[in-house]
């Protein structure tokens, strides 16, 4: 048996030259959240503007619970998120550049920026 359609398109890209040294990639993500599982915020070390353009996606994690600023600064997390896409997801996110960290140096998290608050 084949496994389900999905109809949910994940994209991400290069900046353009003069941007190389501050924005690591662009991404998109959008689709129907319901044809998909749900995924998870996996700790990466990048600082990441994220602007959502669709259905709120609701957050489950110790650093943050509930639903998804509309637009945020998000990034530096020492466990994981859950995190459910709503029917509608469209999102678009800017990965930073992140400082370099000396070996053995330990990064405290940073709690979610709420543009909106």
């Amino acid at each position: 048996m084949a496994p389900p359609e999905t109809s949910i398109d994940y994209h991400e890209w290069r900046p353009c030259a003069a941007l190389n040294g501050v924005i690591l990639a662009y991404w998109r993500v959008a689709g129907d959240g319901t044809s998909v599982p749900s995924p998870a915020i996996l700790p990466d070390a990048f600082v990441e503007i994220v602007i959502n353009l669709g259905g709120a996606v609701t957050l489950e994690g110790p650093a943050i619970t509930g639903s998804q600023p509309a637009r945020a600064v998000v990034g530096l997390l020492d466990t994981a998120i859950d995190m459910r896409y709503p029917p509608e997801v469209s999102t678009f996110g800017s990965a930073l550049i992140s400082c370099s960290i000396g070996a053995g140096a330990a990064v405290a998290p940073r709690p979610t920026f709420r543009w909106d608050e």
